[in-house]
């Protein structure tokens, strides 16, 4: 404390100490008062300070002004931050939506538009080159993924201004991966590859839940005696006989696989270890080893190529409709995208 009351202190000094005293008084008044002040309490302390009320009224207008201006541009910002977010996510929900509509039937996903469209135009496709919004998909030659590379989907997706590119990435493990590399922005796949491999992103969408869209089928062209488990149970034993092994091929770590294990723990007459696996990287590979293969007995697939199989007159042997729920097909979308 200072002794000597009467000692003179420079002009900049008694302004600082003047300020601060106010300061602490404000903030020791609000502390009790906890109400602010009103304009008539803001006009007297004027007078008291020798202001007059014009100023005190002006100065209230324009900080009244310069706050509510602050306000409008801080909702300004938040209104634009928040809307790449809305929009992308309103773009995901909607290709969710179209590529879910059918899960509402309980059945598998049409065709849209011809088999050849479909299965054998894997190549990416750049949809909207021009397009304002930029997504990119990934997923295999499931046909419950072809609305992806449909022409008329392409076209309706074009009208709104989105460039999307769709291509086949089998390796389920690299098709989560691009994701979390921001390769990609949406993938296609199933629940179980989504929880084996984990991807940085949501499901937004649930296309479809299989049923007899995921097949094994016997090769009826190399075996036609085969027509049910108990006679590839006699042939298993036949061919062991002889020291030979019949082959099953399907697609490796890819619902084919995953369903034919569930089989296997389900029915007592098929095991795969009693048969020769044999593993590939897609079903359309799958489906044409089993044509040149003669050794092949039997193999997993997918659509179209189930159909394409039965045409031929392949018997199915067990199919996803025998595990209802095993194969369930998601949209995720990317948490970037998110």
């Amino acid at each position: 404390m200072m002794k000597d009351k009467n000692h003179r202190l420079n002009e900049d000094t008694a302004h600082e100490i003047l300020e601060l005293a106010a300061r602490y008084y404000t903030e020791q008044t609000n502390k009790e008062q906890n109400q602010g002040y009103t304009v008539e309490e803001l006009i007297n302390a004027g007078t008291e300070a020798a202001i007059p009320d014009e100023y005190i009224q002006q100065a209230i207008k324009e900080i009244e002004a310069r706050n509510k201006g602050k306000q409008g541009q801080q909702k300004s910002r938040e209104k634009k931050n928040n809307s790449h977010s809305n929009n992308n996510l309103i773009l995901v929900s909607a290709i969710a939506l179209i590529l879910g509509s059918v899960v509402l039937f309980d059945n598998n996903l049409p065709y849209i538009g011809s088999q050849e469209d479909n299965v054998t135009n894997h190549k990416e496709v750049d949809v909207v080159p021009h397009g304002k919004v930029k997504l990119k998909a990934l997923g295999d030659t499931f046909s419950g993924y072809s609305t992806l590379r449909n022409l008329k989907f392409q076209n309706a997706l074009k009208e709104a201004n989105i460039a999307l590119s769709y291509s086949d990435e089998f390796d389920q493990q690299a098709r989560a991966q691009a994701i979390d590399k921001e390769n990609a922005d949406i993938i296609v796949t199933t629940l179980d590859q989504y929880l084996i491999h984990q991807p940085q992103g949501k499901i937004v969408g649930l296309i479809d839940r299989t049923v007899g869209a995921d097949a094994i089928v016997f090769n009826n062209q190399a075996y036609p005696q085969l027509k049910s488990l108990l006679d590839l149970e006699k042939l298993i034993e036949q061919q062991a006989s002889k020291g030979k092994w019949l082959k099953i091929v399907f697609a490796g770590d890819t619902p084919s696989e995953f369903l034919a294990t569930v089989l296997d723990t389900k029915f007592d007459n098929f095991t795969l270890s009693n048969l020769e696996i044999v593993e590939v990287e897609d079903a359309s590979i799958a489906w044409e080893m089993m044509q040149q293969d003669s050794d092949i007995a039997l193999g997993v697939l997918w659509e179209p190529f189930v159909s394409q199989a039965q045409s031929q007159g392949n018997t199915i042997a067990l199919s996803s409709r025998d595990a209802p729920k095993t194969i369930v097909d998601i949209i995720v979308a990317s948490d970037r995208v998110m």
